[in-house]
């Protein structure tokens, strides 16, 4: 077997055990590795698709991402979606967060930043 083919199998393997266990945890109890940091469409049969996607997933939707390929990442959410989305629209759970206690006190942290001069 190649290299990919390996990769491939250890990919799928985690995304069975990661599957298996969700039921028995709860998806609460499994930290989320992303969170959708503005909404954004998903595609469920993979990025070259000639119809418009599946579904849109909204600011704030916890994610685990399970692959990345070119710019787009394979995930499931607390739904047990499993689909392919933007990685520009993901943010790492613990960015969210400070963004989010940043956004509560009324701070802009993402956008363009204006210079002083």
């Amino acid at each position: 077997m190649t290299y990919h083919a390996h990769r491939n199998q250890r990919i799928i393997a985690a995304a069975l055990v990661a599957l298996a266990a969700a039921p028995l945890v709860g998806c609460s109890m499994m930290p989320s590795t992303h969170v959708v940091a503005f909404g954004t469409p998903y595609y469920v049969d993979g990025l070259d698709q000639p119809g418009p996607p599946d579904g849109w997933l909204e600011r704030g939707t916890k994610v685990w991402v399970l692959r990345e390929k070119n710019t787009y990442s394979y995930m499931f959410d607390e739904d047990a979606n499993w689909a392919w989305v933007w990685s520009q629209s993901l943010m790492t759970a613990r960015a969210y967060a400070k963004e989010e206690e940043a956004r509560a006190k009324g701070r802009q942290t993402t956008g363009p930043q204006l210079r002083p001069w």
